[in-house]
């Protein structure tokens, strides 16, 4: 890649942490723990488990491909994401059983000890990466606490969390409260409504009612509304099939804004996560420029998990041209294989380079004015 010809971007914003570590790193993460692991690892452990030496999976092609998607390789949206995260999940679970057993400690502080080493181990990979701020959705604020910079990445990157929830999850005065504390402790700059994207059914359109994404949407703008630099980003048409959810998800927050006077955001600043399948239209175009909306395209997690036939089909141009930001991510690029200097690459060289020549320009420019303001809290 010919760098010195333009700015690489510099910020991760749309990534979460359970699939952030790369696959290589995860592994050595498991064998810094424990000796041994449960074989197969792409199966939950049970009675028929045999088990083996980590040594054995630092280079075994299973293993990896238990925890990461090998970048160029599509697997059903269904299935991939959900298996690697569980496959990830179980792991983690497993060592610090091992570690609190060994070390004669509660598994609660093996939890924190392993996970702010994985943690770590995700900023380093950022950092090497070229990434200067990154936004990170984890869903546990207790761990998230007690996470603290080593001396190989303090001073080399400012992070922050997204809170975060399934959409069919719901929302209560606990959330509410969590999302506040957060914010004003500076755990977190706002919340995350992610999950298997499907397309909105009847009664999630409905204001009131267990599934009403008017209830869940209103609860959390009730919070966010009220923290300046805060941010609500809504996973949404990132799946085949679900064309219209972004336009129905906006028309309940117009509503929403109605009902409770709102003005326009920020805050809080709205992103919308992936955001490839829509029905292109003027309102859709107009919400997106009075309310600020950023998009946030992550290319290899959208092919690897076959929400795109091919990468050609990534609406950075018709976004720019209708004069909407866009940021490049990776989703979490341990899990996809990626990494921003691959995103970025994408961005770029096949599309923005002779299609847009300015347009590039137009997004570094926009990713540091955005930056300045958000190290700057």
């Amino acid at each position: 890649m010919e760098y010195s010809r333009f700015k690489q971007t510099k910020t991760e914003l749309h990534t979460h942490l359970m699939g952030m570590l790369s696959a290589k790193e995860f592994l050595q993460l498991l064998v810094k723990y424990s000796n041994y692991i449960y074989w197969p690892i792409n199966k939950t452990e049970n009675e028929n488990s045999e088990y083996i030496e980590f040594k054995y999976l630092l280079d075994n092609k299973n293993a990896i491909e238990a925890i990461s998607i090998p970048l160029g390789k599509k697997v059903p949206y269904d299935k991939g994401l959900n298996n690697l995260y569980r496959n990830r999940s179980e792991l983690l679970a497993f060592i610090i059983k091992q570690f609190a057993s060994k070390h004669n400690i509660s598994e609660k502080t093996a939890q924190q000890v392993i996970y702010n080493d994985y943690f770590n181990r995700c900023l380093k990979e950022l950092i090497d990466n070229g990434v200067q701020y990154a936004e990170i959705s984890f869903a546990n604020e207790d761990l998230i606490n007690c996470f603290k910079q080593n001396d190989e990445t303090k001073g080399k990157l400012k992070y922050t969390f997204l809170l975060c929830t399934q959409r069919v999850n719901k929302i209560g005065a606990s959330t509410k409260e969590k999302i506040k504390r957060a914010y004003e402790n500076g755990i977190a700059i706002g919340f995350d409504f992610m999950g298997m994207e499907t397309p909105l059914d009847d009664d999630e359109l409905k204001e009131t009612g267990r599934k009403s994404y008017y209830k869940k949407l209103n609860s959390v703008l009730e919070v966010l509304v009220k923290c300046p630099k805060s941010v609500l980003r809504i996973h949404s048409g990132e799946a085949f099939g679900t064309e219209e959810n972004s336009e129905k998800i906006f028309k309940i927050i117009d509503k929403i804004k109605l009902d409770n006077g709102y003005k326009d955001f920020p805050p809080p600043e709205l992103r919308i996560g992936h955001g490839i399948h829509y029905k292109k239209n003027d309102y859709y175009y107009d919400f997106l420029k009075k309310n600020n909306v950023i998009i946030e395209i992550n290319a290899v997690s959208n092919n690897s998990l076959s929400n795109i036939n091919s990468i050609e089909e990534l609406p950075y141009i018709d976004y720019l041209e209708h004069g909407i930001p866009i940021v490049v991510s990776t989703d979490g690029h341990g899990a996809y294989s990626t990494s921003i200097v691959i995103e970025d690459k994408i961005a770029y060289y096949n599309y923005l380079k002779n299609k847009i020549p300015e347009a590039y320009t137009l997004l570094i420019k926009w990713e540091e004015n955005y930056m300045e303001k958000k190290v700057s809290r």
